[in-house]
């Protein structure tokens, strides 16, 4: 998803979730979790600063 909110990153993740409960592996799906994995790399790697 493309939103312009600074909730972006947790609804993401929210979406993500939900694609993986109903198993879903179609290319929106696979688009929302790598972004889900990517906002979830960049939180690791700013707390290790």
């Amino acid at each position: 998803m493309n939103i312009a909110t600074h909730k972006h990153d947790e609804i993401n993740t929210i979406v993500a979730q939900n694609y993986l409960t109903e198993g879903r592996t179609d290319s929106d799906a696979i688009t929302v979790l790598e972004s889900a994995l990517k906002a979830e790399r960049q939180k690791l790697n700013q707390g290790n600063l």
